[in-house]
């Protein structure tokens, strides 16, 4: 758990920049990909799939355990109002 944590700022870094490569490569993939699943890594799009049950075994398959990837549902995004404390499992009262 501490080799994790002492790696966890680098880890986060590395899912923001995939996260980015499929931000600006979804307009393109959502013609051509639109419902189905993609596995990034190294910025580029390595494989689409079906299902995420098929994209996550071909990424592990492929990468490991250890690897940073990001897999995603080629979806245009529909912004959704959040409820922080819900998420985060915080109530607040009085």
């Amino acid at each position: 758990m501490k080799r994790l944590a002492a790696h966890l700022p680098q880890l986060l870094e590395a899912l923001q920049r995939e996260q980015d490569a499929f931000d600006n490569a979804l307009p393109k993939m959502l013609r051509r990909h639109k419902g189905e699943f993609v596995v990034f890594k190294d910025g580029q799009p390595v494989g689409f799939f079906p299902t995420y049950e098929e994209a996550y075994a071909m990424a592990l398959d492929r990468y490991g355990h250890e690897a940073v990837f990001l897999i995603s549902e080629v979806v245009k995004e529909v912004p959704q109002p959040v409820s922080l404390s819900w998420d985060a499992g915080v109530l607040f009262g009085r």
